[in-house]
């Protein structure tokens, strides 16, 4: 009996169907993704996705070193920032300008296995130079930039991107050589960087960036002086008018008689006033003022 049992025992343990082999894993990895070729100033910068996975769908675990080559040279090889993870590698263009090169990018493993080799082509060209005399000004609820154009490739400044340095956003493309702020919160001070751009077709190469100018958003720019004035004199007295200032942050005017102020305490919120004490020979001027204070100087006194 005991030699059926160890039968037994022998067939429960071994005697199952026996499986198909598995294949071995091939930890090669898929080749880098979305490789492109980019320039910003006088850089080429190539951007690409590391692989996510192996060509035996498996996940891509040891990464190690990117290759990358111009037109069969070796250019760099940079650790990988992992798998599925976007990378970029710049190289300086100052040397190749208007001409076009052919660079290839494949990755290996700790295993010293390698990838399929991506491709692309890039040619690199000549850029605009920084632009000049950038200020910024606080007036009517904005940060208004205005620039010179660059000395240094002025003709290919196009256009120009302004970059507000608190955001990580794209910035916004300038056509002219200003630019107005309105989303800022008072008394904060904020840097701006100016960078002229050139359009070859649907590309736009940033050139040589600014200086960043600082500025407090605090408005201290008064309103225009009023123009127009004039005087109607009635039986009882004088109406003083003038042309309407067109600022958007205006409060009011100040009149003033023979170089006194009429209404010290309040400020006008018209465009005229009656004056009943009224002279000949008196003269008036008016000022202007906004909601922050900031007052103009007279306008030229008549009578």
């Amino acid at each position: 009996m005991l030699w059926l049992v160890v039968i037994v025992v022998f067939c429960l343990t071994g005697c199952g169907k026996v499986g198909e082999p598995k294949p071995p894993f091939v930890r090669i990895p898929e080749r880098v993704q979305n490789l492109a070729a980019t320039q910003s100033g006088y850089n080429v910068v190539l951007s690409w996705t590391n692989p996510a996975h192996n060509v035996d769908g498996s996940t891509a675990t040891d990464l190690a070193t990117v290759h990358v080559t111009s037109d069969g040279a070796s250019v760099a090889d940079v650790t990988s920032t992992g798998a599925g993870e976007p990378q970029s590698y710049a190289l300086p263009a100052q040397n190749w300008l208007g001409e076009s090169r052919v660079f290839n990018v494949w990755v290996e493993t700790t295993r010293h296995k390698v990838s399929d080799v991506s491709t692309v082509r890039a040619q690199a060209v000549d850029i605009p130079g920084s632009v000049r005399n950038v200020k910024a000004l606080v007036d009517q609820y904005a940060i208004h930039l205005t620039w010179d154009p660059p000395e240094q490739n002025a003709n290919f400044a196009t256009g120009y991107y302004v970059q507000r340095m608190d955001k990580q956003s794209a910035p916004p493309l300038a056509m002219e050589a200003q630019f107005t702020d309105i989303a800022f919160d008072y008394r904060k001070t904020y840097a701006y960087q100016v960078v002229a751009a050139r359009q070859i077709d649907n590309r736009w190469i940033t050139g040589l960036p600014a200086v960043p100018v600082s500025i407090e958003a605090v408005d201290r720019t008064p309103p225009q002086i009023p123009t127009g004035l004039a005087i109607i004199i009635t039986d009882g007295g004088a109406f003083v008018r003038w042309e309407a200032n067109q600022e958007l942050d205006l409060k009011g005017y100040f009149v003033f008689r023979n170089g006194r102020k009429i209404n010290p305490q309040e400020p006008q919120t018209g465009n005229s006033l009656f004056d009943p004490e009224y002279q000949p020979n008196t003269t008036y001027s008016v000022s202007a003022i906004d909601e922050f204070g900031n007052e103009s100087a007279p306008s030229a006194p008549i009578s």
